[in-house]
């Protein structure tokens, strides 16, 4: 295990040599709202970076043009609305991570973050 950001991280078991920004949200509250800080970039390794897989439905309210990426990785130390800078565009994490190593046979394949930018 190493740690990132405080956080220990499984090592990986497929390997993972793509390098991604991870930068970890923190919010206080002033009396009114939340005020959001994100912490200077570290560097977070994963195994794949791709178009995400279409398991949510699609929603036409939605303005914009919205990016969306995966990142698959051993785990990961984030949570929602952390920034990943992935191909020096910035995204952020959508809702916690989906941990797929509660399978059978004790297959441990990781973690998926959802990651989305909206433009426009």
């Amino acid at each position: 295990m190493v740690a990132v950001c405080g956080v220990a991280v499984m090592s990986a078991p497929f390997p993972e040599l793509h390098p991604v920004g991870f930068r970890k949200r923190s919010a206080e509250h002033d009396g009114m709202s939340d005020v959001e800080s994100w912490a200077d970039p570290v560097e977070l390794p994963v195994y794949a970076i791709a178009p995400p897989v279409q398991d949510d439905v699609t929603r036409p309210e939605r303005t914009g043009f919205t990016h969306v990426l995966d990142l698959y990785m051993s785990s990961s130390p984030s949570g929602h609305r952390d920034v990943f800078v992935v191909h020096g565009g910035e995204y952020f994490a959508e809702g916690v991570p989906d941990d797929f190593n509660f399978g059978p046979f004790g297959f441990k394949p990781g973690v998926r973050v959802r990651l989305m930018r909206t433009e426009g």
